[in-house]
């Protein structure tokens, strides 16, 4: 019987002719350094969750628990009344690509309604209640922006880089968002310091308890994300869609049925 046989195929991508992988590469000592501070700032989050939180057991553990609870309650709500305070540095620890996606692209709106207002006076009164409520603590500029996945795709990482640009023009007197990619390396580490089994990335906000150093050190080390077509620059020409031709191996089709037909006559003979 033969073995299977491979041909090639041509296969066609669309993709961007703007180039926006421009994340920028640190040297390690400098990675180093910022692990080290960002450590600092996030160990108190994992330490309240390991002295103050019970790790989930799964849904069969918390259906078992449900029989006891009336006798554990009283318990409990003695329990609630000793528990500390969240450390404050959590207000400006964001955790996850979700949700660190989900407030660049309310900054993002943010800008977009502040150059509205600025351009156009019509507007003026029908966009300010929104933009009150958008400015609010909660929509804070964000100081960096860890990756802490070595497997997040690409086009997720130029969203991410445009996000973060538009992102930063919310708050014009603040210095540009940072963006770092850290090594498979810091993963364990940084996960550790948070309490958590897996973080893919850390949005760090402006204005943090303690983040001095952190801030001065991106701030004179990192570069700015630079995206000229974003910027409207005059230099800046019509591209157009860039085609990526692409070879991969694919199984013989005629090849693959012949097989196929030999392995019955095969199991008919047998």
């Amino acid at each position: 019987m033969s073995s299977t046989e491979y041909k090639s195929k041509i296969t066609w991508q669309l993709d961007s002719p703007f180039t926006t992988n421009n994340v920028p590469k640190l040297s390690p000592e400098h990675l180093d350094t910022i692990v080290s501070l960002l450590s600092r700032l996030i160990t108190p989050i994992g330490q309240y969750r390991r002295d103050h939180i019970t790790p989930s057991k799964g849904k069969r553990s918390t259906k078992s628990s449900r029989k006891q609870k009336s006798a554990k309650q009283q318990k409990i709500l003695s329990q609630r009344c000793q528990t500390p305070l969240v450390p404050e540095i959590s207000k400006y620890v964001i955790i996850g690509l979700h949700s660190v996606v989900r407030k660049l692209e309310s900054l993002s709106n943010l800008s977009r309604k502040q150059s509205i207002r600025s351009s156009d006076l019509e507007t003026l009164e029908i966009d300010h209640k929104t933009i009150v409520d958008d400015a609010s603590p909660s929509n804070c500029h964000f100081l960096a922006v860890f990756i802490l996945s070595s497997s997040m795709p690409m086009a997720i990482e130029d969203l991410l880089q445009q996000l973060i640009v538009t992102a930063s023009l919310a708050h014009p007197e603040y210095p540009q968002t940072r963006l770092v990619r850290l090594s498979e390396n810091y993963h364990n580490h940084l996960s550790q310091c948070l309490g958590i089994p897996s973080a893919s990335m850390i949005g760090i906000l402006n204005g943090a308890p303690l983040s001095k150093g952190l801030a001065e050190f991106m701030t004179n080390h990192v570069p700015e994300i630079r995206i000229p077509w974003l910027e409207g620059s005059s230099s800046v020409q019509y591209l157009p869609v860039k085609i990526n031709e692409m070879e991969n191996l694919v199984v013989s089709v005629v090849k693959h049925k012949k097989t196929q037909i030999m392995r019955k006559q095969n199991i008919k003979t047998t």
